[in-house]
């Protein structure tokens, strides 16, 4: 739970930066919790400023389940970034496939996601390029990817939607 304190310079730290287009959050334990914290204390005006969405997954984190409200609090993403160890993504998300479809349907504006793992295995690596592969000959919009082996099971998938 954000403190007061932090609420205020928050808002504040938000209200006097007009160009501020950018939320760069970790998510602690429930990624679906610090979205509903930040929903009570970010007023919508605020939210259409954010272009950029980048998470961080610290820990087990659960279920990606805040899409629909993501995107009303943040409604002009044009990117979204997931950060964490493979074990912590895999928690997030059932399939690449659905989870894109998830963000295609609550983010009209959408353009970019991207994922960097590490401490993965070629093995999910190949699942998700599978899941891509399948997605993008399923939709009537081509889905294009980069994908790169960073070395010492660190992965990166660049994908615009």
């Amino acid at each position: 739970m954000f403190s007061a304190g932090f609420s205020r310079l928050l808002l504040k730290i938000v209200d006097l930066s007009p160009n501020l287009n950018s939320l760069s959050i970790s998510s602690g334990t429930n990624p679906n919790n610090l979205i509903k914290q930040l929903q009570r204390i970010m007023p919508k005006k605020y939210g259409k400023q954010f272009l950029h969405f980048e998470l961080f997954l610290e820990s087990n984190s659960k279920q990606w389940e805040f899409s629909s409200e993501l995107s009303k609090m943040l409604p002009n993403l044009k990117t979204i970034s997931i950060h964490g160890e493979q074990r912590f993504l895999d928690n997030c998300f059932m399939s690449l496939t659905e989870f894109v479809e998830d963000l295609q349907t609550h983010f009209k504006k959408l353009a970019r996601l991207t994922i960097k793992t590490y401490g993965s295995n070629s093995d999910a690596f190949g699942r998700y390029e599978a899941d891509l592969n399948k997605l993008s000959k399923q939709t009537k919009n081509p889905i294009y990817y980069t994908a790169k082996d960073q070395g010492v099971a660190n992965y990166f998938l660049d994908i615009w939607l």
